[in-house]
């Protein structure tokens, strides 16, 4: 079975506050304790731009990762994380005093919760929440899907090729669903054209497959259309986080001294990595800066 849908930020700061504690406090793996905050401290050099680090500025970086906050719920995400020079209400002062500016371990916390959050926004600028699911299978049908899925992946990767899905379509017995059909569904939620769907992407092409089994086009389409959205948003959203990586490690390199290539690829890895980003993101930040700080290319990304 699929893990849960994680909740969005909104949800984070007020009906899951004990998760959200769970995800702030848990520290990220591997490397000793600088190598571990190398990453966030760069990236947090670099929005702040020398300076204290802002609401404003908190908030551009949250939407440039693809989450848009309206005015009050940024009050509120700015107000649970910066707390060090904050007052709180007492006798004297009864309305308090919100902090003007957030330190890197309270950026680092914030961080943590922003990319573990089921927020995305696509592509066109419209908000696609990944916390909703877009298939409507009964558990029980979902239990026969992952079985199905599973046993048709033999190497246990947890991805299909187009072969394996088109044999989970044929033992989940769709009538009325021909082969070319399901060679057309699987090339159009393909999105990222690497010949894979993962678990869940296969359930909105089963959804799809469903729909047109059922001579339902039209919710085929929107099925397809949503997942397409979601999908161009999350490559969307990578590109980003590596472009704030590599961006972040290379003004490390110049601003320190003792700076090396090598040390501001790792930067960069480490960056990505804790934007959330994936194994092959983070590869390419760290083969980026490499090219980029040894001349290989220039400075445009």
């Amino acid at each position: 079975m699929p893990g849960a849908r994680r909740p969005s930020l909104e949800q984070l700061l007020t009906t899951h506050q004990s998760t959200l504690e769970t995800i702030i406090k848990t520290p990220r793996s591997g490397g000793d304790a600088e190598e571990a905050k190398a990453g966030i401290n760069a990236i947090y050099e670099l929005i702040g731009k020398e300076e204290p680090l802002t609401q404003d500025k908190v908030g551009a970086f949250v939407q440039q990762l693809g989450i848009v906050l309206p005015p009050a719920q940024l009050d509120t995400m700015f107000a649970f994380f910066a707390v060090s020079d904050a007052q709180f209400p007492s006798e004297t002062n009864p309305e308090g005093k919100k902090a003007e500016s957030m330190t890197v371990d309270e950026f680092r916390r914030l961080v943590r919760a922003v990319v573990q959050s089921g927020d995305l926004v696509d592509c066109e600028g419209g908000v696609a929440d990944s916390s909703t699911e877009i298939h409507a299978f009964e558990p029980a049908e979902l239990k026969q899907l992952q079985r199905v899925f599973n046993s048709v992946d033999d190497d246990g990767s947890g991805e299909l090729d187009y072969d394996e899905l088109a044999r989970v379509l044929e033992k989940w017995g769709l009538e009325n669903v021909s082969e070319a059909d399901v060679e057309q569904l699987v090339k159009r939620f393909d999105v990222n054209k690497n010949g894979k769907l993962d678990f869940d992407e296969f359930l909105g092409l089963a959804t799809a497959a469903k729909s047109l089994s059922e001579g339902d086009g039209e919710s085929m389409e929107v099925t397809i259309r949503t997942h397409f959205a979601r999908e161009h948003a999350k490559m969307k959203s990578l590109m980003v986080r590596q472009k704030i990586a590599v961006d972040a490690a290379t003004l490390q390199f110049f601003k320190t001294d003792d700076g090396t290539v090598e040390r501001a690829a790792a930067t960069a890895a480490r960056a990505s990595l804790d934007l959330a980003a994936d194994e092959e993101t983070a590869d390419g930040a760290r083969t980026h800066v490499e090219k980029r700080l040894s001349g290989e290319l220039d400075d445009r990304f």
